[in-house]
């Protein structure tokens, strides 16, 4: 997020930080994490900071027991960024 922030400041325009409460104006770039863009309408998206050990995180990795659950995390977070990009 803290990237995302950075880069919508650095391009000179409004940025602002999605969270559960806020309303944005058509005026501001939005960023917010993949979990709060959930249902929301975009004109246009861009999603970064998609590299290693950012998706999946790498704290779910570690946490798998077995295949199965580890291929239920890659999963998940195939959904995930789906939701994020549609």
């Amino acid at each position: 997020m803290i990237r995302a922030m950075a880069a919508i400041t650095l391009s000179g325009a409004h940025a602002v930080e999605l969270d559960e409460q806020i309303a944005h104006d058509e005026h501001s770039i939005v960023a917010g994490i993949m979990h709060l863009v959930k249902g929301l309408e975009f004109r246009a998206v861009v999603v970064m900071a998609c590299d290693d050990e950012v998706l999946p995180l790498q704290s779910r990795i570690e946490k798998v027991t077995d295949e199965s659950d580890l291929e239920e995390v890659y999963n998940t977070e195939r959904h995930l960024i789906y939701v994020a990009c549609t």
